[in-house]
């Protein structure tokens, strides 16, 4: 397989809040939470994983992707 399966961006900006229950931590994309497929909201349980995912997709929003290439 050539090339790579990168989709489109569709967010601007990546955010982590504490869940309104107190419990886990919530991602916003765009201010809109982020759901599971069966469209319940997606809960991390600590804020060191909410963390490392936000600069996960941070980073990709940021990057050209060509860095991990270019590394070789």
């Amino acid at each position: 397989m050539t090339g790579s399966i990168v989709g489109k961006r569709f967010y601007k900006e990546v955010k982590k809040r504490e869940g309104d229950d107190g419990n886990g931590w919530t991602m916003l994309l765009d201010y809109r939470t982020l759901k599971t497929p069966s469209k319940r909201q997606l809960k991390l349980p600590t804020l060191s994983l909410a963390k490392a995912i936000a600069a996960e997709w941070d980073y990709q929003l940021h990057s050209s992707g060509t860095e991990l290439i270019n590394d070789k």
